[in-house]
């Protein structure tokens, strides 16, 4: 049995809806297209630079607010994940989307950036269940994984309705925010013991 994907309490997640910027969804559906080229891949690992291209920047965005967490917390790489995060509050699986000068609005499952749907729920929620099923394996009991997709970017608006089932969206601002708010569900032994399994499959990758 496929272990199940918890839903955690949300903190207050809110954000103003800036104003639209003519020409920005034009821009970043060239970033899209720059960063999906091979061309770009190519010549990115000739000049030695990021071939995730203009993406890679919310990767890095977010990393960046998960490197501030206090001691006591991990972060770590898992596969299909940008981010694992096990500390007191729990295991998070963070998957970042980055949209550049766009629009996003939540509403349940459903996710839309520019008006149009996205898969990101679906796919970290899948992917947070698998991962669980790994950590059980690796330390022998059951691991609830809540699942998180992290926005960066989003400079048009970003407005959250509804939470999805078992996800929690967040975006920059609000994502170390979210993890302080999480009641206490792992003593400093367990959090080091996953710590420990989750980098031992991050190795096998």
């Amino acid at each position: 049995m496929t272990p199940p994907v918890h839903a955690v309490p949300h903190a207050a997640i809110e954000a103003a809806e800036p104003p639209a910027v003519p020409g920005r969804e034009a821009r970043e559906h060239a970033l899209a297209l720059l960063a999906a080229s091979p061309v770009y891949a190519r010549v990115a690992r000739l000049l030695g630079v990021d071939g995730a291209g203009p993406f890679a920047a919310g990767r890095s965005d977010i990393g960046a607010r998960l490197a501030q967490l206090p001691a006591g917390w991990h972060v770590a790489e898992a596969p299909g994940l940008d981010h694992l995060v096990v500390g007191p509050g729990g295991v998070f699986a963070v998957s970042v989307e980055h949209r550049a000068d766009a629009s996003v609005t939540v509403d349940g499952d459903t996710f839309r950036v520019n008006g149009r749907h996205q898969r990101c729920v679906g796919d970290v929620r899948r992917r947070s269940s698998r991962l669980a099923a790994s950590l059980a394996a690796a330390v022998g009991h059951p691991v609830p994984v809540h699942a998180v997709v992290a926005v960066s970017g989003a400079q048009r608006g970003f407005a959250i309705k509804r939470q999805p089932r078992d996800v929690t969206v967040v975006n920059r601002k609000t994502m170390t925010p979210f993890l302080h708010a999480q009641p206490p569900a792992l003593d400093p032994a367990a959090v080091e013991r996953i710590a420990a399994a989750a980098a031992r499959l991050a190795g096998r990758r």
